[in-house]
């Protein structure tokens, strides 16, 4: 995993604990602040869903490029 999405994956992490402890001290009903994190949840879900396709499409270019580099360099050996 690289930095960047380690990176990304630390601060999902942080903000949703930093959400969840912030719903648990606030002063709406319990109804109320239950609703909101699973509303914030499903949120944070689907941007995590998001970061994970971009770090796969990021892997899937590294692949790419790392193929073509390693035709190339056999060719040149080869020649």
């Amino acid at each position: 995993m690289n930095s960047t999405v380690k990176t990304l994956l630390g601060v999902t992490i942080g903000a949703a604990a930093g959400f969840v402890a912030g719903m648990l001290l606030a002063p709406d009903s319990g109804k109320k602040t239950r609703q909101r994190i699973v509303d914030k949840a499903k949120g944070m879900k689907d941007e995590a869903n998001q970061v994970v396709h971009r770090a796969k499409n990021i892997k899937d270019g590294v692949i790419d490029e790392t193929e073509r580099y390693g035709k190339r360099l056999s060719e040149v050996l080869t020649n």
